[in-house]
Formats: structure tokens, C-alpha cells, sequence
């Protein structure tokens, strides 16, 4: 318990230290904390923090580190969003789709699947390849008729 605590202690504080611009110590204890959480995907906090601080490439490598470690779907929506957050080219996207689909492919989940699609539809959205985004979000629609993100997405 005194451990999780202190880790959880190690989040706080950076955060606090990030508020004050005392950026690296925050940075530091950013690190601490994914190093040392009980959670593999606590790690990705420490890439958003990259990211707020224009160092979306390294973010993205700390992502490419961990996809054995975190969940698909959770490692996958970090790294689409620091994609977008960093505006980054298309040699970026290259070692997210890939994942993408075979954790598509690996997947027996029905509700992790219409997640994935989802996060399908948002990296073709960043591609800007609108055709096949539209049919993922129809995909989606066949599988969940009410998913509130696909209907809004298509309507744009």
C-alpha cells in the first residue's frame, strides 16, 4: 500500500511541478511514475507529457515500447492522439496501422472490436482518407446502431 501510494504521490507531484513550469523535475517524476506504477499503462502518461511539451515523436516511440504491455485499444487511442496533438506525417502512422489491424484480427471481443474500429476510422480520419473512414463508421453502426460517435462522425 505505502508503495502505490508513493507512486501515486510521484503523479501529484508532477503534475503540480508541470503547473509551476518547472518542467523538469516534472519530467522526472512524469518518468518515475510510468517506471514504477503497478498499471503498464501509467507509462503513457509520461508520453502525453512529452507531447504537451512538443516532443511528439518521443511519445510515440514510448508507445512503440510498450505495445506488448498495455491493452490495444489503450496504447493504440495514446498514439493516435499524439499523432493528432503533434500533426505528424505519415512515416508516423506506419507502425500504428499495423498493430491496429492485427489487434483487430486477434480480437474475439465484440466490444473491443467496435472500439478498434473506431480507432480505425480516427487514424484514416487523420490520413484523410474519408472514404474508408465512412465505412468503418458504418461497420460500427452494423455492430452498435446507436453508437453516438459514428452517427456524429458520418453526419459531418
Amino acid at each position: 500500500m505505502a508503495s502505490e501510494l508513493r507512486v501515486e504521490l510521484f503523479l501529484q507531484s508532477a503534475t503540480l511541478l508541470e503547473k509551476l513550469n518547472q518542467v523538469d523535475l516534472a519530467e522526472d517524476l512524469y518518468r518515475a511514475y510510468g517506471n514504477t506504477s503497478s498499471r503498464p499503462e501509467a507509462v503513457l502518461t509520461y508520453a502525453q507529457y512529452l507531447a504537451r511539451h512538443d516532443r511528439h515523436k518521443e511519445g510515440l516511440n514510448l508507445c512503440e515500447q510498450h505495445w506488448e504491455k498495455i491493452p490495444a485499444p489503450v496504447v493504440i487511442r495514446a498514439a493516435i492522439g499524439l499523432l493528432r496533438h503533434g500533426n505528424l506525417g505519415e512515416a508516423d502512422v506506419l507502425p500504428i496501422a499495423p498493430r491496429l489491424n492485427d489487434a483487430l484480427a486477434a480480437s474475439d471481443n465484440e466490444s473491443e472490436k467496435t472500439e478498434l474500429l473506431m480507432l480505425q476510422a480516427d487514424l484514416q480520419d487523420y490520413q484523410r482518407r474519408y472514404d474508408n473512414f465512412q465505412s468503418l463508421y458504418r461497420q460500427v453502426l452494423k455492430r452498435d446502431p446507436d453508437h453516438i460517435i459514428a452517427l456524429n462522425n458520418l453526419a459531418w
